[in-house]
């Protein structure tokens, strides 16, 4: 006799630490004299831009020296991207001086370091490819407003009318005044990213665009906020417009591709990567979103080529292992993912996501402890991972550890509970542990908030079975297949109930069906009993 059997599916997803101790102080001083017809407050914005720049540019000659970033190969202004990116520069003091002809003010500026962790602070900057381009984008807008200020002032100095100056300070300095408040905004709307302070993200490019309307940039980075707080229809409508005002903006068809992903429009999501890769061919987060996408649409021959052109442009990109590792996974090439998944926490020590990647395949070889070792790594990291929770609980399970599984799967669901996939896991423990009242309610859950999971519905059949309530077990094996016609597992489990039922024919129906669609342990029953 056959028996009913689980289909136990694991889902994945990312994170950063470590090293030893020292703060690295960085102080610099620019001095702005104040020329003809110029304000204060003009000397003040071009001595603190210059005291800014002069202080990045120190450390980032420290960060230069780090091994990880030496071994990078990266241009100076990614190291200088990379730098702003992990370091906070405040303005420490402001002084007025005199050299007996004019008078000046001297900004001074200060980029403190914690050396323990800037190793771990730039891989994940370096991994995060979209963060790196949002600071390469403020280091640009920095040096290009310095430049307009230095030749502003000039112009200040040149004219001698009154009304000609009169007019250039209404007109230049007015302007360019905007583009000092739209750029300090802007560098507020980048903190309060990094911090995941999403609404004060939104409301800082906001400013930005009161003062700079046409700022495609800013239309972009606030359809980031859009996006991560799932308002989906916001961000759209601001990469759109960033489009719209730059044509050749590679990274918002990028970012409009990963939104059109989420909303399961898969071939919108295509298109725009491809856009994006026909712009710039050397970006390797099209490629590698790309690659996501076809894996999605299990076009895994695809998602294979664009993971291995991601690498081939940026070798050091953990995040393309990893998503090469699941295609692997996808495939059953086992020995390969683990490879992936090696390459990427190498690079990425911290890399939770690659842990519970890596955690699922040794699951899948049982080899259990190597498994529960990986999820423990990936909590170290992330306590707040319910992924980690739900599949470490799965690995104790199978343990017969159940006290410590449900454990896991309770912390899972009161991290995440509204994610069907853990109240279906924890069904499956009530299951086990003949719990079937416990483990239906659990499926009943599942199905209220997923009620498109074939597996919910197949397991819960299979407790109705097990209560032999037999007429709501084919209920439950029909609409999972009706949700997944190529559920071979439904159909096995549906022919047990005709079996049990003395359906024989039925039942033999549905096990050839089984067979047919990949179930080996059917095609070997059938075999030996001479079907």
């Amino acid at each position: 006799m056959l028996k009913p059997l689980f289909l136990l599916l694991f889902s994945f997803f990312l994170f950063i630490f470590p090293a030893h101790a020292e703060i690295k102080t960085f102080v610099v001083s620019a001095t702005s004299w104040i020329g003809d017809n110029q304000s204060k407050n003009d000397a003040r914005n071009l001595a603190t831009l210059e005291a800014k720049r002069m202080a990045l540019e120190q450390a980032g000659t420290y960060i230069e020296s780090v091994t990880l970033v030496k071994n990078s190969v990266l241009a100076k202004d990614e190291i200088l991207a990379l730098t702003g990116g992990i370091t906070q520069t405040q303005i420490v003091s402001e002084k007025t001086t005199s050299n007996g002809e004019s008078f000046g003010l001297i900004i001074t500026a200060k980029i403190t370091l914690d050396t323990q962790n800037v190793e771990d602070s730039i891989r994940k900057m370096l991994n995060n490819k979209a963060a790196l381009e949002r600071e390469k984008e403020l280091l640009k807008r920095n040096q290009q407003l310095e430049k307009e200020l230095i030749r502003y002032k000039k112009e200040l100095e040149s004219v001698k009318a009154r009304q000609a100056i009169e007019t250039l300070q209404k007109t230049e300095g007015k302007r360019l005044a905007d583009q000092l408040s739209a750029n300090q905004w802007f560098e507020k709307g980048a903190e309060h990213y990094r911090l995941k302070n999403y609404a004060e993200t939104i409301r800082a490019y906001t400013q930005v665009l009161k003062l700079s309307p046409h700022d495609a940039n800013a239309y972009n980075n606030r359809g980031v906020a859009y996006y991560d707080l799932k308002q989906y229809q916001n961000a759209l409508q601001d990469y759109n417009k960033a489009i719209q005002l730059a044509p050749g903006f590679a990274l918002a068809y990028i970012n409009r591709g990963v939104v059109y992903f989420d909303l399961n429009q898969y071939q919108k999501s295509l298109e725009n990567y491809a856009q994006a890769i026909s712009l710039d061919p050397k970006t390797p987060i099209a490629y590698n979103n790309r690659g996501n996408t076809y894996r999605q649409l299990k076009q895994y021959s695809q998602a294979q080529a664009d993971y291995n052109a991601a690498l081939r442009i940026d070798p050091f990109y953990a995040l393309a292992y990893n998503n090469r590792g699941l295609n692997h996974y996808f495939l059953k090439q086992y020995s390969q993912a683990l490879q992936d998944y090696h390459q990427a926490l190498t690079l990425n020590p911290a890399y939770a996501e690659a842990y519970i990647n890596r955690g699922v395949i040794y699951f899948d070889l049982n080899q259990y402890q190597n498994s529960l070792e990986d999820y423990n790594k990936a909590l170290n990291l992330d306590p707040n991972s319910a992924l980690a929770y739900n599949n470490r609980s799965n690995t104790y399970r199978l343990l017969q550890a159940y006290p410590q599984a449900l454990n896991d799967i309770q912390q899972a669901i009161r991290l995440n509970p509204l994610n069907a996939f853990a109240y279906i896991s924890r069904g499956i423990l009530y299951y086990d542990t003949h719990e079937f009242q416990n483990a239906l309610k659990d499926y009943n859950k599942a199905i209220s908030l997923d009620p498109n999971s074939a597996l919910a519905y197949n397991n819960r059949g299979n407790t109705y079975h097990k209560l032999k309530q037999y007429p709501q077990a084919i209920e439950d094996y029909n609409t999972a297949l009706r949700i997944d016609p190529n559920y071979a597992q439904a159909y096995l489990n549906r022919g047990v109930v005709y079996s049990d039922l003395n359906l024989r024919p039925q039942a033999i129906d549905d096990w050839k069906k089984a067979c047919q669609l990949g179930s080996r342990s059917t095609c070997d029953w059938l075999k030996n009993n001479g079907y």
